[in-house]
């Protein structure tokens, strides 16, 4: 599991660009980071990882949630320029 430290205070909502909600919405989607947003300074770690890694990996930090198979198939016949 990683854990914070002192380095991770750089990383806040506005030096990282990830509101608190987005790094919530960020550990659920991608548990394997390991951290838990719950705890005190978790989410300037989680920002960390994501400035650090996720970006590069091309990994979501938006608070919007894929679309389910259901979803999608209501949102194709809608919106035909996708």
């Amino acid at each position: 599991m990683l854990q914070t430290s002192a380095e991770d205070d750089f990383y806040t909502a506005g030096t990282s660009g990830m509101s608190n909600e987005e790094a919530d919405a960020y550990i659920r989607r991608y548990d394997d980071v390991g951290l838990d947003p719950g705890r005190d300074g978790n989410r300037n770690g989680l920002r960390k990882h994501w400035v650090e890694f996720g970006k590069e990996q091309g990994r979501n930090k938006t608070v919007e949630t894929d679309l389910s198979d259901e979803e999608a198939l209501c949102y194709y016949p809608r919106f035909d320029d996708t």
